[in-house]
C-alpha cells in the first residue's frame, strides 16, 4: 500500500490481524503446531534458566529489588522472587542473555524473548492452565509475525532497529491480554499501548543492552495488558494511522502479506531454534565451517586464510573484529568461525568467555580470517573460502532453511540442548520432571507448578 493508504485507508488493520489470531483453540492444532508450541517453551526456559547467571541479569535482579523490595514472582535459574512487572523483564532479559534463544524471520528477530516472559509471569500469578498458555502463545506469536510482515520486517531491520523489541512488543501485549482473558478490543489497546513504547537499536549488539531491549519490549507488552483491561485509552489501530506505528517508523502497510493464510495455516512452523550460541547471523558460516571440518578433518595449523562471505546487514550486526569478552564473541563471524574450526562446542555457552578469547591458539584462528559482505548474498546462506598450506583452494557452503531438521529430530535436538543448559542448574531430577511437564503442557491444570521447578532453592542463592 502506498503512503496515503497508510495512513487513510478504511482498514483497521490492528482488527483484521487480531481477527485472525486472537481465538485459537487448542482442539483445533495441527499435531505440529502444538509440538512448535511446547518447543518454544521447553527452549525459552531452558535458555532463560541457563542464562540465569549472567552477570547482566544479576544487575538487573539488584537494581528491582531496591527500588521495588521482593515479590512472589519467579525467575526461572535463581532463587530470588520479584513483583509481577519485575518478574516479567528480568526473565526476558534472562532468556536473551546467552543469544540462544528462537525467532521468526517474519519478525526479523527473537519472539520467545518478548512473549514467553509475559505468559510466564502472569499464568504463574493466576494459576493458569497449560491449554490457557498454549493458546495465548499462539495469539501472541501469529499476531507478532503478521506485524512483521505487516511493516515489512526485512526493511526495517537494516536501518539499524533491533525488531525483537520493536516488533514484539505488539505479540507481548496480545499474549497478556489472552491469558488474562481480555476482549479482542482490550487486546488492540494493548497492542496500541505497548507499540507505542517501542524501540531498540543494534548498536548496542555484543553488551548488556541488547538483552534489556527485550526486557523492556516485554513489560511493555506487559504493560499494554494491565493497562488496557483497566480502560486506558488510546488509538487502536496505532499501528496504520496518521503519525502512527508505520509513519514514525517510516514503513508502508503491506495488509495483504499480513492477513494472508501461511502454509501450514500457522507461521510458528517457521520458527528457527539455535544450536549455536551466538547471533543467529553467524549461523549459516558456522555450518559452512562445520561442513568443512568435517570433510577435510585438516590441522588448524594447515589452513593459512579463511575468507567468509556474508550478508551486507549482517556486517552490521555480527562482524566485531577483535571481541574480547564473551557478549563480544557472540556477535563476531570471525570468533564463531574460528571456535568451529579449533573444535569448540559453539552450543556450549561456556566456551564464549574473555579466558577464549585471550587465548592466543584462538587469537591466531580468528585472525586468519577475512569477511566480506555483499549486499546481494541470501541471510540464511554461509559461504566460506580456505587457503591452505600447500597452496590449495578449499570452500564450504552451508544453507540454513534447506539444513533445517524435521520436527522429530528437531524435538531430539532441543531435548538435547534442554538437558545441557539445564539439568547443572536444577539437577537432574527437577529436570526431568519439568521436561515431562513441558512436553504435555497441555494437560496441565495449574501453571505455577512449571514455575516453581525452574526457579533455585534459597540456598543457592546468587550461586
Amino acid at each position: 500500500m502506498d503512503g496515503d493508504a497508510r495512513t487513510n485507508s478504511n482498514i483497521d488493520i490492528t482488527a483484521s490481524i487480531l481477527n485472525l489470531t486472537y481465538r485459537p483453540q487448542l482442539a483445533d492444532l495441527p499435531k505440529a503446531v502444538l509440538r512448535y508450541a511446547k518447543q518454544i517453551w521447553l527452549d525459552w526456559i531452558g535458555v532463560t534458566i541457563g542464562g540465569a547467571q549472567e552477570p547482566l541479569v544479576s544487575i538487573l535482579i539488584e537494581d528491582a529489588i531496591d527500588q521495588n523490595g521482593d515479590g512472589r514472582l519467579t525467575v526461572a535459574g535463581r532463587s530470588e522472587k520479584l513483583t509481577l512487572p519485575d518478574a516479567v523483564l528480568v526473565n526476558a532479559a534472562c532468556s536473551h542473555a546467552l543469544d540462544y534463544d528462537d525467532g521468526n524471520p517474519q519478525m526479523m528477530g527473537h519472539s520467545s524473548v518478548v512473549i514467553v516472559p509475559v505468559l510466564f509471569s502472569i499464568a504463574e500469578r493466576q494459576r493458569s492452565s497449560g491449554r490457557q498458555v498454549i493458546e495465548a502463545l499462539l495469539a501472541a506469536h501469529e499476531t507478532a509475525m503478521r506485524v512483521g510482515n505487516l511493516v515489512t520486517a526485512p526493511e526495517v531491520y537494516p536501518r539499524g532497529f533491533h525488531c525483537t523489541s520493536l516488533l514484539g512488543g505488539f505479540g507481548a501485549a496480545v499474549g497478556g491480554a489472552h491469558v488474562m482473558g481480555l476482549s479482542q478490543e482490550q487486546a488492540a489497546a494493548a497492542m496500541s499501548i505497548a507499540g507505542s513504547q517501542a524501540a531498540g537499536l543494534q548498536s548496542v549488539f555484543g553488551s548488556m543492552t541488547k538483552p534489556l531491549n527485550a526486557g523492556r519490549c516485554a513489560l511493555n507488552g506487559l504493560m499494554g495488558a494491565r493497562l488496557a483491561a483497566r480502560g486506558f485509552t488510546v488509538p487502536l489501530n496505532l499501528l496504520g494511522v496518521r503519525q502512527g506505528f508505520a509513519d514514525c517508523f517510516g514503513t508502508t502497510l503491506n495488509s495483504d502479506k499480513a492477513l494472508a493464510t501461511p502454509n501450514g495455516g500457522y507461521f510458528i512452523l517457521n520458527n528457527w531454534f539455535k544450536f549455536h550460541a551466538a547471533c543467529q547471523q553467524t549461523h549459516a558460516s558456522a555450518g559452512a565451517a562445520l561442513a568443512f571440518r568435517e570433510k577435510h578433518d585438516l590441522p588448524p595449523a594447515e589452513i593459512t586464510r579463511i575468507q567468509v562471505h556474508i550478508p551486507a546487514f549482517a556486517d552490521r550486526i555480527c562482524n566485531i573484529q577483535e571481541p574480547y569478552t564473551a557478549l563480544q564473541m557472540k556477535f563476531s563471524v570471525r570468533a564463531v568461525v574460528a571456535l568451529v574450526l579449533l573444535g569448540y562446542d559453539t552450543g556450549d555457552p561456556s566456551v564464549y568467555s574473555e579466558e577464549t578469547a585471550r587465548n592466543p591458539q584462538f587469537i591466531a584462528m580468528r585472525d586468519k580470517i577475512a569477511v566480506t559482505a555483499h549486499g546481494d548474498q541470501d541471510h540464511a546462506i554461509g559461504k566460506l573460502e580456505f587457503t591452505t598450506r600447500d597452496g590449495r583452494s578449499l570452500a564450504a557452503n552451508y544453507h540454513n532453511e534447506e539444513s533445517r531438521p524435521g520436527i522429530d529430530e528437531q524435538e531430539r535436538l532441543l531435548l538435547i540442548k534442554f538437558r545441557g543448559l539445564v539439568t547443572p542448574m536444577i539437577g537432574a531430577d527437577r529436570a526431568d520432571r519439568l521436561e515431562a511437564m513441558i512436553m504435555s503442557l497441555e494437560t496441565v491444570q495449574d501453571f505455577s507448578e512449571i514455575a516453581k521447578l525452574t526457579a533455585l532453592p534459597t540456598s543457592n542463592k546468587h550461586a
